[in-house]
């Protein structure tokens, strides 16, 4: 497993353990939530983070399903470092402060999407998936991913909630902003270090 975006399918042949993988790799995979947990604070309205997550989802599927089709393997490092990076620049647009106008955010979510897809599909080329079968499971693959963001987005509503309950709310947000910042900019750095 490297980093977040390991994915073991030993043994795995039916179409609904891809589906349990894909599901787990999103449930487990820390750069993915915590980019979605600060997509969804910034966001700060259910309507408008489902929006922002759905371009999200477009970029993550349409480059996990061509890159893995066309066979493109990329360095699964830079991609990794690119992902960390994706979770730095989430804290520090939460710093700044809530876009007026959340296109240019949106455009981002959606770019980082592609990034995050490609780093997975460089993993499931390196699956061992049956001759003939790699379609249906890479579909299966994928609609497990995007039932594991579902379930994190129900989850991280859930624990949002708990934590306006909890504390004093602006200084909290600023707190989990600088800690996304902070852990995004450390992973990339580590990742790029020797």
């Amino acid at each position: 497993m490297i980093f977040a975006h390991g994915v073991d399918a030993t043994g795995q042949e039916s179409l609904l353990a891809f589906v349990e993988l894909g599901l787990t790799h999103m449930l487990t995979g820390w750069d993915h939530l915590l980019f979605i947990a600060g997509v969804v604070l910034l966001a700060w309205h259910p309507r408008r983070a489902a929006g922002l997550l759905s371009l999200f989802a477009l970029g993550h599927s349409t480059t996990l399903i061509t890159a893995t089709l066309a066979g493109w393997r990329l360095d699964a490092g830079l991609v990794d470092i690119v992902i960390a990076d994706s979770v730095a620049f989430v804290g520090v647009a939460g710093l700044l402060g809530r876009p007026a106008r959340f296109r240019w955010f949106g455009a981002a979510v959606l770019a980082f999407g592609l990034v995050h897809g490609l780093g997975l599909a460089t993993r499931f080329q390196a699956l061992p998936i049956p001759a003939g079968g790699s379609i249906p499971r890479l579909l299966a693959f994928n609609v497990g991913v995007e039932l594991g963001q579902v379930l994190a987005l129900y989850l991280l509503y859930v624990l949002g909630e708990l934590a306006v309950r909890a504390s004093s709310w602006p200084r909290a947000e600023r707190a989990i902003f600088a800690g996304l910042t902070a852990v995004g900019l450390a992973t990339g750095i580590g990742l790029a270090l020797p």
